[in-house]
């Protein structure tokens, strides 16, 4: 009979006090139920993130104009510089 007490208390512990591994679980997974929404679609764009996704999965390369845009030609840019002639227009 003490065994099984002592069996039981232990359980009990383990139950009430999580490992730090559990702890680390719960928590992130509190996390993820708060800001879940926020986390896999911040920008609300996800369609266009899975597009570009795919043209890179099948081209092997990185698109360094926008490919999609059909409607308005933006010229290419130069990293930090800002194009000028762009912006007179």
């Amino acid at each position: 009979m003490k065994k099984l007490l002592q069996r039981a208390g232990a359980f009990l512990l383990d139950y009430l006090f999580p490992s730090l591994r559990d702890a680390f679980f719960i928590g992130a997974l509190f996390a993820v139920a708060v800001q879940g929404h926020m986390l896999v679609n911040a920008d609300g764009d996800i369609g266009r993130h899975i597009t570009i996704g795919n043209y890179i999965v099948e081209n092997r390369t990185i698109p360094t104009t926008d490919v999609f845009s059909h409607t308005k030609k933006i010229p290419q840019s130069r990293g930090g510089e800002v194009d000028w002639e762009f912006i007179k227009k």
